[in-house]
């Protein structure tokens, strides 16, 4: 029986490692901060419409959260809740090169318009995914193996990562036989065969049934509990502030492609650079991460990554005083070092929260806090509307600076698991 289990176990492990690894590469494919800033910015030319899109993933992502935290709680399996949200995601995601395809580069504001609603569809299936596949994962996979696990995932993704910055590219380079939008089409069609595997490998994680609530409370009842979660524990409360600063601290990071199109002068096909080296100062930092937290916590690897959000604005200012022949090169760095900050931080977040929460609560903690940060998901667009105001650079200066405050509530979190529930 005991072998069985670790058998079990052990092809949880890899099922949720493949997964991971393909979501990684179709979601670098189209990430919010090189691609799709390069695409909406080609597409809207507005810095707000660039921090809209950038919000959208994570307003998507939180919005159905203390929803589904309510649907889910009573139930001992959440597979199935799982498999609805990858429905929604596979369907959603596939419609987007079909319709930049009949669209095509006739009418910019209505391309934007579907983009950005079949966009918003496949963030909110996240949104509805996320807790089932979270509460899956804590059930199927012991902690101690949990930071291996999500190091592992970024790890080979990244890997493959560098690969995909070369492939982006060539696909946005000017001697490439498809234009724009078509160029775009093809990296989406890429992503949606990345992300279908991605799911269908999770969706073959057997679920381990683990004891839960007698039934569901009333939605109000349910709301009620956050409240207190944020009143009783002031770990959770020092967690909420944490990511509510860093969400403060992190609003430039959808502005280093635009800043780099619009200030430096480079070309669209230099994304594919910025992805390819994000890609292999993640996979370097991905070792480095896993390391820390097997040995010292999800915390310390959120107190270090935090503190070097602090230098990456500075860094993409800096690259102002430098000789045209080198900005290219020295701009990298922005990349390399952001992608350690969000590596980390990518690393340390689930896990951090999931040691965190009691199990039979572990939906409504995760759910509770999600949804708190659903206005935070808007900071980008507000930074893309001051950036109509103020400069980049003093947008990046004021960043560097809120995530100095971020890393001090870093580090007044405690790495402490909490085992039980509180009722």
């Amino acid at each position: 029986m005991a072998n069985c289990s670790k058998n079990q176990t052990s092809r949880s492990f890899y099922l949720t490692l493949f997964n991971g690894i393909f979501a990684s590469v179709g979601f670098r494919l189209v990430d919010s901060s090189t691609v799709l800033s390069a695409f909406i910015m080609e597409l809207t030319k507005s810095n707000i419409m660039v921090g809209l899109v950038s919000s959208t993933m994570n307003a998507g992502f939180m919005w159905p959260q203390m929803i589904m935290s309510n649907l889910l709680e009573h139930r001992p399996r959440k597979m199935p809740f799982y498999t609805f949200g990858i429905l929604i995601r596979i369907v959603t995601w596939a419609l987007i090169p079909v319709s930049i395809l009949i669209i095509g580069d006739k009418n910019h504001l209505l391309l934007f318009t579907f983009f950005y609603i079949l966009y918003f569809a496949a963030c909110s299936s996240l949104g509805i995914s996320s807790i089932p596949f979270n509460d899956i994962v804590a059930k199927a996979i012991p902690t101690q193996k949990r930071a291996r696990l999500f190091g592992l995932r970024q790890l080979i993704g990244e890997i493959l990562g560098i690969g995909v910055g070369f492939l982006i590219r060539y696909i946005l380079g000017d001697s490439f036989r498809l234009s724009f939008p078509n160029n775009y089409a093809l990296i989406f069609v890429i992503s949606v065969i990345m992300i279908t595997t991605a799911s269908v490998s999770f969706a073959l994680v057997k679920e381990p049934i683990h004891p839960v609530r007698d039934g569901r409370r009333p939605f109000w009842q349910h709301l009620g509990q956050g409240p207190r979660f944020l009143r009783n524990d002031p770990n959770y409360r020092n967690f909420f502030i944490f990511r509510v600063i860093s969400s403060f601290g992190s609003m430039c990071i959808p502005f280093y492609v635009p800043f780099a199109l619009d200030r430096l002068n480079l070309p669209a096909s230099s994304i594919g650079l910025f992805t390819a080296a994000g890609a292999a100062s993640a996979t370097i930092f991905n070792v480095i991460w896993g390391y820390i937290g097997e040995r010292r916590g999800s915390q310390s690897v959120m107190t270090i990554s935090s503190s070097i959000a602090c230098f990456t604005p500075l860094i993409a200012i800096s690259t102002l005083f430098f000789p045209q022949s080198l900005q290219s090169k020295y701009y990298l760095l922005v990349f390399m070092v952001n992608q350690a900050f969000s590596s980390g931080m990518s690393i340390a977040n689930i896990t951090y929260t999931l040691d965190m929460a009691p199990s039979m609560s572990r939906p409504t903690y995760l759910g509770f806090i999600n949804t708190l940060m659903f206005p935070m998901s808007f900071v980008p667009v507000f930074a893309g509307a001051l950036l109509r105001i103020i400069s980049y650079e003093l947008m990046f200066t004021i960043c560097a600076g809120v995530s100095i405050l971020a890393v001090y509530f870093a580090f007044r979190l405690t790495d402490n698991v909490n085992q039980d529930d509180t009722d």
